[in-house]
């Protein structure tokens, strides 16, 4: 997509779409015919799993790329004006959040029913993690939609330091509640995806932060594309195919913790619509007039 200040991403715009056209027709069908249900593990080695693999490494070294050579040439614009699709972006994800944070509470019994099965670590220890995320997840939510509103307004989106962590430290809440989880990483399929999905979008959100807050906006602002693309592919793959199982009514096919989270979508929605309409031009650095150096 090109922006209208002359920055493109038009290149990795289109190279998620295709990856995307291929892979999610193929982790559907894994479901179905490879994936042990309610385990989430691959029950045989086919052709599928190999090739899932590799266009998602692929994916990542080609981002990884990308993000380094375009590393100097743009930056996230800040200004003050409408962003009607970041702005629509950021209330998806607030929704998102607030419908994740809602479900896990409403279904806490059935989680730590199913807690008990597959962790190791004490009970007192899972309602702890329980508590913060809950608490991160609905400060995440007020971010995003504060964030809307100012995105839709034409504010300045600059604001919002402390708040815009929230995210950040619900997400690295969630990677490790998913560590807690007794897995066979040999078999292991459907936690992977998370766990690779929720390590990209640490590392783009606690980017963003820093970019969209000016605090330390020059900082690596290349994984913005890097894990910006990446992590919204990791998202529809997680997310995609459990949307079209539970609604089809075979949500038992997946991890008995896990579902079609709808702040997988909303997180990866965001990301996209950042990186393809807030990423310009580098301003340069202009040389202070002989009047402004007397």
């Amino acid at each position: 997509m090109n922006n209208k200040k002359g920055f493109s991403v038009t290149v990795e715009a289109i190279a998620l779409a295709l990856i995307v056209i291929l892979a999610l027709p193929v982790r559907t069908l894994q479901y179905y015919s490879v994936i042990e249900h309610g385990t989430g593990f691959y029950t045989q080695q086919t052709f599928t799993i190999t090739l899932l693999y590799i266009l998602v490494a692929a994916a990542f070294v080609f981002y990884f790329v990308m993000g380094i050579i375009k590393a100097k040439k743009f930056e996230l614009e800040t200004e003050q004006s409408k962003k009607l699709l970041p702005g629509i972006a950021a209330a998806v994800a607030g929704v998102g959040v607030m419908v994740s944070a809602y479900l896990e509470f409403a279904h806490k019994g059935d989680n730590t029913s199913a807690y008990i099965v597959t962790n190791t670590i004490p009970s007192n220890t899972f309602s702890i993690l329980f508590i913060i995320k809950e608490a991160f997840a609905l400060l995440a939510a007020v971010y995003f939609i504060l964030l809307a509103i100012t995105f839709l307004m034409g504010n300045k989106p600059t604001d919002f330091k402390l708040l815009s962590l929230a995210p950040v430290f619900w997400l690295m809440v969630k990677l490790v509640s998913k560590f807690t989880i007794t897995i066979s990483y040999i078999r292991v399929s459907d936690l992977l995806f998370e766990i690779l999905m929720l390590s990209c979008y640490i590392i783009f959100y606690m980017t963003f932060a820093q970019a969209n807050t000016k605090v330390n906006p020059e900082d690596g602002q290349w994984k913005l594309i890097t894990f910006g693309f990446t992590g919204a592919l990791l998202g529809f793959i997680v997310f995609v195919p459990r949307f079209i199982l539970t609604i089809t009514g075979h949500s038992d096919c997946f991890f008995i913790l896990s579902r079609a989270d709808l702040a997988d979508f909303g997180l990866a929605f965001f990301a996209l619509a950042t990186v393809c309409t807030r990423l310009t031009p580098k301003k340069k650095n202009e040389a202070p007039s002989e009047t402004e150096s007397k």
